[in-house]
């Protein structure tokens, strides 16, 4: 049986604070990363990516699992689950397993999800 990763939001290895504002091409973790400063560039991260609700990113986001509160000009593509709190804000485009969305959560884009990878004992038609 397959284990299922849950998403680790608690210890982010990179934070971009309140008072910051940092500009790149690209950010690429294999930790957790929290932003809530400003943020321009891509981020790549094999694990989690938080924008708190102070936290603006202007660019694309590619992570296993998403955490919106704040800002996100791009598109993102999660590979398990992305959820937009109530104070999230997305102006672009969503690929995702899963979504999840509080009330008051905007999306001004497309959503498109991924179909699910058969395990191993399923037999196709």
């Amino acid at each position: 049986m397959k284990k299922i990763k849950n998403p680790n939001f608690d210890k982010p290895g990179t934070i971009i604070g309140d008072a910051t504002e940092l500009s790149v091409a690209v950010l690429k973790s294999t930790e957790p990363i929290k932003i809530t400063g400003k943020f321009i560039g891509d981020i790549e991260s094999s694990s989690s990516v938080v924008i708190g609700g102070t936290g603006y990113v202007k660019g694309n986001i590619s992570s296993e699992f998403a955490y919106i509160c704040g800002i996100v000009e791009g598109n993102l593509d999660i590979m398990q689950t992305i959820q937009i709190a109530h104070s999230g804000n997305i102006q672009g485009s969503i690929v995702c397993g899963n979504l999840i969305s509080d009330e008051g959560a905007i999306l001004n884009g497309t959503c498109t999800m991924r179909a699910p990878k058969p395990s191993s004992n399923e037999y196709l038609d």
